[in-house]
């Protein structure tokens, strides 16, 4: 497994929305190929924390409409207050944070169900459970949104990341 995740160490380097395609694809086919690596992705650790929450939203930005055309990104690995950095054809550099609510506890449990039985069994139990768990789910992403609010981001962009099951799960449910 410790060869097969030297790859990783190769996370922060400027790459363009088809390189970052391709290493995504490579990282996932390891996971796939690999359990041990897999289990360890789950739990975030080591390199894996720093490719599921700064690499998967710059990979995703890239492929968005609102990514520079013929621009690369770059993850910048540390406490900076951003995540990854644009580097536009014409030389300048666009800075980007991004921010979304997690449930820690609940993303570590899984994890760990994942990890030891192959399966994790959903607390949603009733409708109105999921609308509780939606309720919660929306303001705690509020209140990350105000926290953030409150830090200096000058020379930075901001996007604040929606965790879309979560969100779909709740509609697909209400209708």
């Amino acid at each position: 497994m410790k060869n097969q995740l030297n790859i990783l160490k190769d996370l922060s380097k400027y790459r363009s929305p088809s390189e970052m395609d391709s290493y995504f694809k490579e990282i996932i086919e390891l996971l796939k190929r690999d359990r041990r690596a897999l289990a360890v992705s789950r739990l975030r650790k080591g390199w894996f924390k720093e490719f599921q929450e700064e690499f998967v939203p710059a990979y995703v930005f890239s492929l968005s409409p609102y990514f520079p055309a013929d621009a690369k990104v770059k993850i910048i690995i540390g406490n900076q207050n951003y995540d990854f950095v644009v580097l536009r054809p014409d030389g300048v550099e666009e800075k980007y944070e991004v921010s979304s609510y997690i449930d820690g506890e609940q993303e570590v449990e899984i994890a760990k169900a994942l990890n030891e039985v192959g399966v994790w069994s959903s607390r949603l139990r009733s409708y109105e459970n999921l609308e509780d768990r939606m309720a919660t789910y929306m303001e705690r992403t509020k209140s990350n949104i105000k926290n953030k609010s409150m830090k200096d981001y000058t020379g930075i962009s901001l996007i604040f990341q929606c965790h879309y099951l979560s969100i779909l799960t709740c509609i697909e449910h209400q209708t």
